[in-house]
């Protein structure tokens, strides 16, 4: 079996020592990579970088067409079998340039995007696929009837954690910061509900770090009044979040409910649970898939700074209810959305796509 997996992403400067060194969580694809013996290309590749106005276009469009090109002709040189796009913007496009005797999984981060939706429709793109891989049930389940799609075409392909990277800690080292809450991550975020349900909430402290690997755009929050409670953070490596989620009691996600990423959040929600902290987030389509309200967190209404402020104080009131959440929720994660699992279940994917295949 010759896969190729094409990551729409790069790699950080030292990655790959500071993954080795513990101090960043493992890849998936190149993991992925790794355990079937695959090749892989990602926007490191040099003749990714092509004419500015064209990279200009495909960035606002969210389509990698001209790199799809590329890939192509190299999956035709080197006989690939198998092609894994890791997102739709270069699974779009690329389904129309490979041959159709080369297996294509594409897996959807945002499908529900009304202009890549409206476009797969006149495109009838899922046919150009074996299989579209969504990251929540309610995705699959609008997507399959949306783009008429059979059953065995269509399968959820939840996001994952590195649960050996992030894993509870007991040891004494945890800093001195003081007893707080965090909330951090950039996209989809709605901080101003947030920061209304704090001012209802002076006894408890929240840190709040704004910032992301993947957006560079406001944090929403410029024009409120941020109280004495609430402590504005930049926590930007993975070694320093996972510290923070190792002091915090727990972990606040809050989501704007008008948007078409419907799984938005769901890794900023998977990294604390498997530290054994609980996670308060916003209720989308996609999240009941990454939070067990109850259970291992609690999901609330979007836009609402009263039941926000509810949901905290709950959980701030009681430690033990919060402990017990987050022990149920490490076992959780580690039982079925740890990167090993997922690593399990996309080698089974592409592996019964090339039985299929002969």
């Amino acid at each position: 079996m010759r896969v190729l997996i094409v990551a729409t992403s790069a790699k950080y400067p030292n990655m790959i020592q500071e993954t080795n060194l513990g101090q960043r969580p493992r890849l998936d694809y190149l993991e992925l990579s790794d355990r079937l013996a695959a090749t892989y290309v990602d926007y490191d590749l040099p003749w990714l970088h092509h004419q500015k106005w064209i990279r200009r276009l495909e960035e606002k469009s969210r389509l990698d067409i001209y790199w799809a090109k590329q890939i192509a002709r190299r999956v035709k040189e080197q006989r690939h079998d198998v092609v894994l796009s890791m997102s739709e913007r270069i699974g779009i496009p690329l389904g129309y340039m490979l041959s159709r005797r080369v297996k294509h999984v594409v897996i959807l981060h945002h499908p529900m995007s009304p202009n890549k939706l409206r476009l797969m429709k006149v495109l009838q793109t899922p046919r150009r696929w074996d299989m579209a891989l969504p990251l929540s049930h309610a995705e699959a389940r609008a997507l399959q009837q949306a783009l008429h799609l059979k059953p065995d075409r269509i399968r959820v392909l939840h996001e994952s954690v590195d649960t050996r990277f992030y894993k509870p800690r007991h040891d004494d080292d945890l800093g001195s910061e003081g007893d707080f809450i965090l909330s951090l991550g950039l996209t989809n975020r709605d901080y101003p509900t947030l920061i209304r349900a704090l001012h209802k909430l002076p006894h408890v402290t929240c840190q709040i770090s704004a910032t992301s690997a993947w957006a560079s755009h406001k944090t929403g929050y410029e024009n409120e009044i941020i109280p004495s409670n609430v402590h504005i953070k930049s926590y930007d490596h993975p070694s320093i979040i996972r510290d923070a989620y190792a002091r915090c009691r727990f972990v606040v996600i809050p989501l704007r409910t008008q948007l078409s990423q419907w799984s938005a959040g769901s890794v900023s929600m998977l990294q604390p649970q498997a530290m054994g902290k609980p996670v308060i987030a916003t209720r989308t389509p996609g999240s009941p898939d990454y939070v067990l309200h109850g259970e291992t967190g609690i999901l609330v209404e979007g836009g609402n700074p009263d039941a926000m402020a509810e949901a905290i104080d709950y959980l701030w009131s009681d430690p033990e209810r919060a402990s017990a959440m987050g022990r149920r929720a490490r076992e959780w994660v580690e039982a079925n959305l740890s990167l090993d699992r997922w690593l399990d279940d996309v080698s089974h994917l592409l592996a019964a796509q090339t039985r299929d295949a002969f």
